[in-house]
């Protein structure tokens, strides 16, 4: 008989689907797929393993169905000895805060939906990261009155939404009341979802959850208890990839318009210097300097540092080479991006990455 294997979810993903049935094919598994809790489920359904995305009531009914399940969400804590492996939100909100700390922002707002675990954990883990480099952060709720809140915000605002849905909720909300999307209100999403991300009047950026390696990896987990392998129950975290830039948030922390321009420069040739950078906002080494530290906290060089390391980290984490993780950040040699990584995460861009696939 076939090793039968349910993936229970409360909300269907399909990169999540493919991930696990890509393990699946590889056991040999007969892997059934219901969504929206166990109503799918005949009363009668007896598996060997589940990968569940649901409700504590369900979770308790699955497993008495059967002996095997690895959980992929933090809805409700799971009954005892169920593994865990859930995305990892303080990941996410570094990536979140990097991006828009890489532009020169330094107001922020978070965008989110009470009484979510999921949700919550991001906002919590949003705002630790801007408390660490001092900076302040105020939390929002969707709704009617959304368009407002924004409006009342001091611009340029840089918007984290905890989900893709919230960020095309706060482009319209932005949008009816009258903001530019990116340049006053710049919004950042969470999971990647590009039928949601695109088909947007303003496409969305988001931070890309990697729910695939997520599935993957929550199966491979399942059939190593399958083999008999004992698991220690731990809550896992399995890293997000990076950052997908979209229309939605492409702009700068900044209205000054040389420094616009100047940063326009800094992104589209990231191999440039500062004089370069002064050159194109129209102004002194030196006006450049002082415009930068009154605008955006920190100094030319600094700027081209954090763009640099966001190119690599991007470059990585689309799995390209050492040398195109050079190439994007404009550096001339893979030496200097081994050196850069080192310096700004404390290892090598080969442990990085390894860390980024193989977390834990």
């Amino acid at each position: 008989m076939p090793t039968r294997v349910l993936l229970a979810l409360s909300w269907y993903d399909h990169r999540l689907h493919r991930g696990v049935a890509r393990v699946a094919a590889r056991h040999g598994w007969h892997l059934a797929c219901t969504v929206a809790g166990t109503d799918g489920l005949s009363a009668g359904w007896r598996g060997d393993g589940a990968i569940t995305l649901v409700g504590s009531s369900d979770l308790r009914r699955i497993r008495r169905a059967c002996r095997h399940i690895v959980d992929v969400g933090l809805a409700d804590p799971p009954p005892g000895g169920v593994p865990r492996l859930v995305v990892d939100n303080i990941a996410i909100a570094q990536l979140a805060v990097e991006h828009f700390r890489a532009r020169g922002f330094r107001r922020f707002a978070c965008l989110t939906a009470r009484g979510t675990r999921m949700f919550d954990e991001r906002e919590q883990a949003f705002r630790a990261v801007l408390d660490r480099h001092g900076l302040d952060c105020r939390t929002m709720m969707g709704g009617a009155q959304l368009g407002r809140t924004l409006s009342t915000m001091p611009h340029p605002l840089a918007v984290f939404a905890v989900q893709d849905s919230l960020g095309a909720e706060a482009i319209l909300a932005a949008l009816e009341a009258g903001l530019r999307v990116p340049e006053d209100i710049a919004i950042l999403g969470v999971d990647d979802v590009d039928l949601v991300c695109e088909a947007l009047a303003v496409p969305l950026a988001s931070v890309d959850s990697d729910q695939e390696g997520l599935g993957t990896a929550a199966a491979e987990r399942l059939a190593l208890l399958l083999a008999g392998r004992r698991d220690d129950g731990a809550l896992r975290r399995w890293p997000p990839r990076r950052v997908v830039v979209r229309r939605s948030a492409e702009s700068f922390g900044t209205s000054h318009p040389g420094l616009t321009a100047a940063l326009a420069r800094a992104r589209s040739q990231p191999s440039c210097g500062v004089r370069a950078l002064a050159e194109a906002a129209g102004l002194s080494p030196q006006g450049l300097d002082k415009a930068c530290r009154r605008e955006l906290g920190s100094g030319p060089g600094e700027l081209l540092r954090r763009l640099r390391l966001d190119a690599i980290r991007q470059s990585l984490a689309a799995g390209e080479s050492l040398a195109q993780a050079a190439a994007a950040a404009g550096m001339p040699a893979s030496t200097g991006v081994c050196a850069l990584v080192r310096r700004e995460l404390g290892m090598t861009p080969a442990a990085w990455r390894r860390r980024l696939r193989h977390p834990g």
